[in-house]
């Protein structure tokens, strides 16, 4: 067990360190990467094997499909042009593969590697359901032997494994945070009967198998299946081949279902990640050994920002469906446990996790997950993702906004029954008008076979994990948390007790499934005619605002990451932003703004900005906001140039903001701040009086001022109307350009006409949450 109290931070843990991590190039990898990046500065490098993909480098393959991840946007803003550089220098990418023997490393390489490293974080996975069983005793059985011998090359390292709680197979009881005894499968450990199952032999007795069915395709042995209903003789050499090897690899993972539901297991997955662990707590020896096991990783909580996501993860096909109206019911048991974490949580618990260097006697095994102390229900999960496509729906292809559907859990063989007979009854449909020639019938007739297909193979699928209820006891994680500093507590969090379902299933996860979804789920919603009519006619840009808070008004607008509050996380609804411009055209006008006056707001991106920029459109002001790149002198020669009668300054700014303009003048100086801007933490006060009505500016009015820079010139003011930046925003509307429902957006472009008008606007205007954080807020 860990000590009562860690002596070190996790941050002085890693000074100095070199770390080796696998699997970067999946979703929890980018995490772990992202996070070490951003809080232990004092890791010394990082070395991220990937395997080559045909003609792709693995420096390639990190640079497009890890450092442009998402993932990194709060780095890449922070750190602005050194961002890449920064990568680069903390990032280097190995040429390997953990499928092979020495990671697929000439010797030479395989030794300076070894001698670098001085810490092992594993979270390579062949994790598909559908894995092909060969493939995943390569990289889940046999990989992390390989990794471990690594790790005993390098000098007894540290080594952290990512496992899985579902290595405990097809049960429905609690769970420890132990290994399955060698010579035990879940079937026999369950029944009491004898250990009988030889690791090795039956590993390499399976590998033999696959290679066996390999064989015996690709001779065309078994050509009568393989073209059971065609005519080879028609094909090419080549499509022959390919014939041959899909058959083989469909085989193959056959075989491995087989097997692994015999042995106790779900499928292929969890059976080798246990076979994995069994070889590790084996033959550790003298390594530093940590097996961390999440339960579901689905998307962020907090980190780097609420919902991030890459790729659907296990339970989101499912919800996906349901918001696409597509899962009124579905096999499960309505009170049964889904067991999700966010993936931040996990990344935290890991790097907690890592044992002391030297330990040689460190062996831990630790369950992160939430069913043990804040479970979620199916029924209510269902409730909740309801609720949250119906606030913001997914679209088809016409633009028509789709009814989620409220799922209802059924018995696994009512729901097959039900469905067999649907697809009969359509299949029936589908013939019938395609013999007398009603294409388009046909065609939705098969379309709807296509997703009834889809819920047949998501049955099988995910029956057991919305059929049982197995409970991961977390004893050993809990323990790891309390013995963690409050610092550390607060940098690297994993507590799940903290999770609360409704925001995070609601406000987080689903806006951030949309959002990495992006043209799939609702790439419409931007050309939606609907949603182009609703702002057809307004004429300036305040009342575009009020049009949106109509149409989305519970919604999300904008959020922003806080150290210094309880939850981290600040919202405002589009009502509330609307609210708060009313807040601001009330402070502007008790220091005597009028009409037509301009106003300076010289302040880093955060929703304060926000406020103050809605405030003045709602007041009648022209708003001057200006990049906060720019220097005091350059400010104070554009407050002269504008004659502008008020300047608001945030909290970073203020600083570097001159008491005196030139000439020992300038306009009152006023702090994006309560009293000025509202504070969402705070009641309203029911006894403060009505706003004032809002002054309607004429579509050839000003709206905005903004300040374009040259390379050779200083900033140079350009005037947007009201008609103007209504024009870009219906045009990028139109055009789809915005492509994310929920936007990161950090530090808007204040010298650039063009994006000011068709990213900053245009995000709100269409729904979206716009995310900030504090350390650039």
């Amino acid at each position: 067990m860990p000590p009562a109290r860690r002596p070190v931070s996790v941050a002085d843990r890693f000074r100095g360190e070199r770390i080796l991590l696998t699997g970067a190039t999946g979703f929890l990898a980018k995490s772990i990467l992202e996070k070490i990046v951003r809080a232990i500065p004092d890791v010394a490098q990082i070395y991220l094997l990937v395997r080559r993909c045909q003609h792709t480098s693995a420096a390639e393959r990190v640079e497009r499909e890890v450092i442009s991840s998402s993932i990194f946007d709060r780095l890449r803003h922070t750190q602005g042009t050194r961002f890449a550089d920064a990568m680069r220098e903390k990032i280097t990418a190995v040429e390997g593969d953990l499928g092979e023997d020495r990671l697929g490393l000439p010797d030479q390489a395989y030794d300076e590697l070894a001698r670098a490293v001085t810490c092992v974080i594993n979270s390579a996975a062949a994790c598909s359901f559908g894995e092909q069983l060969d493939r995943a005793l390569q990289v889940n059985t046999i990989g992390p032997q390989r990794i471990l011998q690594f790790a005993k090359d390098a000098g007894d390292i540290p080594l952290v494994h990512v496992s899985t709680c579902y290595v405990s197979g097809i049960r429905e009881d609690d769970i420890p945070e132990d290994v399955l005894p060698l010579g035990h499968t879940v079937s026999t450990y369950i029944k009491g009967a004898k250990p009988t199952f030889h690791l090795d032999a039956e590993v390499q007795s399976m590998l033999a198998q696959c290679t066996e069915i390999r064989s015996a395709v690709a001779d065309g042995e078994r050509d009568e299946q393989v073209f059971a209903d065609a005519y080879p003789s028609t094909y090419a050499s080549d499509r022959i081949a390919r014939e041959r090897r899909d058959f083989a690899d469909s085989a193959v993972v056959n075989l491995g279902k087989r097997l692994a539901r015999f042995h106790g297991w779900t499928d292929t997955y969890p059976f080798t990640k246990a076979l994995g662990e069994q070889l590790l707590v084996r033959e550790r020896g003298s390594v530093p050994l940590v097996i961390l096991r999440p339960s579901i990783i689905e998307s962020s909580y907090d980190e780097p920002m609420p919902g991030w996501i890459d790729g659907l993860r296990m339970a989101d096909p499912l919800i996906t469906e349901a918001g696409k109206g597509n899962l009124p019911t579905f096999v499960g048991r309505a009170d049964a446990t889904l067991d999700l974490v966010p993936c931040d949580m996990v990344t935290n618990a890991i790097l907690a996790a890592v044992p002391p260097a030297g330990a040689l006697d460190w062996c831990e095994i630790y369950q992160i997950g939430s069913g043990h102390r804040n479970p979620l229900s199916l029924r209510r999960l269902s409730e909740m993702v309801y609720e949250a496509f119906t606030r913001r729906p997914s679209y088809d292809r016409a633009g028509e906004p789709l009814q989620a559907t409220s799922c209802q859990c059924i018995p696994g063989h009512e729901f097959k029954r039900k469905l067999y007979r649907r697809m009969r009854h359509m299949q029936l449909v589908r013939d019938l008008y395609t013999r007398v020639g009603a294409k388009a019938r046909a065609r939705q007739a098969r379309l709807t076979l296509r997703v009834l297909g889809r819920l047949r193979d998501f049955a099988d699928l995910y029956g057991f994990y919305t059929s049982h209820s197995p409970r991961f006891l977390t004893h050993k994680t809990d323990a790891l948390w309390d013995a963690l500093s409050d610092e550390d507590r607060a940098l690297f969090p994993f507590d799940t007790t903290r999770i609360d379902w409704h925001d995070y299933i609601v406000e987080r996860h689903v806006p951030g499934l949309q959002r990495m979804a992006g043209s799939k789920m609702r790439s419409k919603r931007t050309m939606h005619p609907r949603t182009l009519h609703r702002i057809a006619d307004v004429r300036c840009l305040f009342d575009l605002y009020e049009r949106t808070a109509e149409i989305y008004g519970d919604c999300t607008a904008t959020q922003v990451c806080r150290s210094d509050t309880a939850t981290g996380w600040v919202r405002y609804t589009y009502r509330q932003l609307v609210d708060a411009a009313a807040h601001v055209h009330t402070q502007l006008a008790e220091l005597g703004l009028k009409v037509g006056d301009r106003i300076i707001i010289y302040s880093e991106s955060n929703p304060e900005w926000v406020f103050a920029y809605m405030g003045a459109q709602r007041a009648g002001l022209v708003a001057v906001p200006l990049d906060p790149q720019l220097t005091p002198e350059e400010v104070s020669d554009i407050v002269t140039h504008t004659n502008a009668k008020l300047i608001l300054v945030g909290r970073q700014t203020h600083r570097a903001f001159p008491t005196n303009g030139r000439n020992g003048q300038q306009p009152p100086v006023v702090r994006l701040q309560h009293p000025f801007v509202p504070d969402p933490t705070q009641p309203a006060d029911p006894h403060a009086s009505a706003p004032p009505p809002k002054q309607i500016r004429g579509p050839d009015d000003p709206a905005s001022i903004i300040f374009v820079n040259g390379t050779t010139h200083p900033p140079k003011p350009v005037v947007l109307s009201h008609a103007e930046c209504l024009s870009r925003v219906r045009e990028s509307l139109s055009n789809g350009s915005q492509e994310a429902e929920e936007s990161m957006i950090s530090a808007p472009r204040m010298r650039d006409d063009d994006d000011f008008s068709r990213r900053i606007v245009s995000a709100f205007a269409q729904g979206a949450c716009v995310s900030y954080i504090d350390q650039f807020a």
